[in-house]
């Protein structure tokens, strides 16, 4: 269940930067989490805690300020 909570935060990250055209991905690797952009890239980073049936979360989302 944890995993399943993981992946869809990925898709949800996924499906935010495909929205600005920025072609990010989920990693092929077993146990790689996160939001990727090349193979060496991260975007996202995500991180969970599950406690006694209670679940804490937060991610990262690298971006660029230039706003030409």
């Amino acid at each position: 269940p944890v995993r399943c909570y993981v992946d869809a935060l990925e898709n949800l990250i996924i499906h935010a930067c495909h929205s600005f055209k920025i072609p990010a991905f989920k990693s092929s690797l077993a146990g790689e989490t996160g939001v990727w952009v090349s193979d060496r890239e991260k975007i996202a980073a995500i991180g969970i805690h599950v406690q006694r049936y209670v679940t804490s979360h937060g991610f990262a989302l690298n971006c660029n300020t230039e706003l030409k």
